[in-house]
């Protein structure tokens, strides 16, 4: 098993006691095991993930204008012995991610709510992986608003608060960025508690009846 970038917030989450994994990364490894075990996959996507996805390429344009720099995008997943990973975009400096917010009062305006964020929703071990993976220093993490578009829109959303409003703050408030720079001593505790998922896993396997037990 190796754990994809986007999950190692939920291993590396501290127990609540004593060391090991803590539950949060037991329920994940459970769910990986039934993934591989019956090809479940949880449908995750929604109008407010659909919305990154469709913005994305506008997104990457006023990033680049906003920080007079020239991200790429990146097709192509790798991997090593423990974790793997397909970051948005990448430089010869840094890795670089886009995060469309839903609206304006979703959207981190000042930078103490862009750094709570990014560690609620696990971006830094995320962009953590990255920076392994792609062996560079610095993983920048972009906050961007943009107007909804109409077909994502439902009932109860107002399309002047989604679109017109929007329009009409400043494009360099528009984006909030958070940066994290690469700590090896993180990377090798990360290579740890994936041993111990390793170990984890085997045993639900064995419960299941999926491998011989010892």
């Amino acid at each position: 098993m190796k754990i994809r970038c986007s999950s190692i917030h939920k291993l590396m989450t501290k127990p609540r006691s004593g060391g090991g994994l803590s539950e949060t990364a037991k329920t994940m490894i459970k769910q990986h095991v039934i993934e591989d075990a019956y090809g479940h996959r949880r449908d995750i996507g929604n109008k407010y993930t659909k919305k990154g996805q469709m913005l994305e390429d506008e997104a990457i344009r006023v990033i680049g204008l906003v920080t007079a720099s020239m991200p790429r995008k990146h097709q192509g997943r790798l991997e090593n012995e423990w974790i793997s990973g397909e970051c948005d975009l990448i430089d010869d400096s840094s890795i670089r991610d886009t995060k469309c917010s839903w609206s304006i009062e979703t959207y981190p305006f000042f930078q103490c709510d862009a750094d709570k964020a990014v560690k609620e929703s696990g971006y830094d071990w995320q962009g953590r992986g990255y920076m392994w993976l792609y062996d560079r220093p610095v993983h920048h993490v972009h906050y961007v608003l943009l107007p909804t578009p109409f077909d994502l829109l439902g009932e109860f959303d107002d399309p002047y608060m989604h679109t017109e409003l929007v329009n009409l703050i400043p494009l360099k408030n528009r984006i909030k960025t958070v940066t994290i720079e690469r700590d090896k001593s993180l990377e090798d505790a990360i290579a740890h508690n994936v041993e111990l998922a390793r170990a984890f896993q085997v045993e639900l396997m064995k419960e299941l009846g999926l491998v011989g037990a010892a």
